[in-house]
């Protein structure tokens, strides 16, 4: 399977290790938070004021790790506008809220629930304000680009975790694994919509261009 910390959750008792009949791979979503604000910085280099928009349901933890983003953004001269929500219903008033405090940008941490409503989402502030996001998906739909996890490849990989628990070995031996490729996507249409400029430093490093 794959799985957000399974150590930080307490589903086993480490990757190396994960014992029981757990095993699959690891989506660390929080360890693509600084490189989501170096990304946002080189975008906006007087960037003081980012929004961070996430589901409190996703993660048995989210409200805690959402500290751990404010403390990121703090450290590299950052404010940050927290903007949690629990259901469908929650999401117009955090893009109210975003409206009210105009922040410079918006990260997004994508679960299920933000996903199935990112046209809601983009609709609203999409050409407003520049959304960095954490899934293929929201660059895709209009975010004006994405850092996260190549899901496609970690889907393949999985499939080396069926054939082997298929043969007989126990899931609990089979260390969990974390991702080792990421991509960069960067929509233009939305740059231009925004009548932002992408840096040449993000463009040369982008895996996919929308054009």
């Amino acid at each position: 399977m794959t799985m957000s910390d399974p150590v930080k959750t307490g589903l086993v008792a480490s990757l190396a290790r994960p014992g029981g009949n757990l095993t699959g791979l690891c989506v660390q979503s929080y360890e693509l938070w600084p490189k989501q604000l170096q990304l946002a910085r080189e975008l906006i280099p007087a960037l003081t004021k980012i929004a961070f928009l996430f589901d409190t349901n996703d993660e048995p933890d989210a409200l805690s790790s959402s500290t751990e983003f404010g403390r990121l953004a703090r450290d590299v001269g950052m404010t940050v506008v927290n903007l949690p929500v629990r259901s469908a219903t929650d999401i117009p008033i955090a893009m109210r809220s975003i409206q009210n405090e105009r922040p410079q940008a918006v990260v997004v941490w994508i679960s299920p629930l933000l996903l199935q409503n990112r046209d809601s989402i983009l609709r609203a502030i999409g050409h407003k304000v520049p959304i960095i996001g954490d899934g293929r998906g929201f660059a895709e739909a209009g975010a004006l680009l994405t850092y996260a996890v190549d899901y496609p490849d970690l889907f393949r990989r999985s499939a080396t975790y069926v054939d082997k628990i298929l043969r007989g070995v126990n899931p609990g031996d089979l260390p969990i694994e974390q991702p080792t490729k990421f991509e960069l996507i960067v929509n233009l249409q939305t740059a231009k919509a925004l009548h932002t400029k992408i840096p040449e430093s993000i463009l040369v490093r982008a895996d996919k261009i929308i054009r």
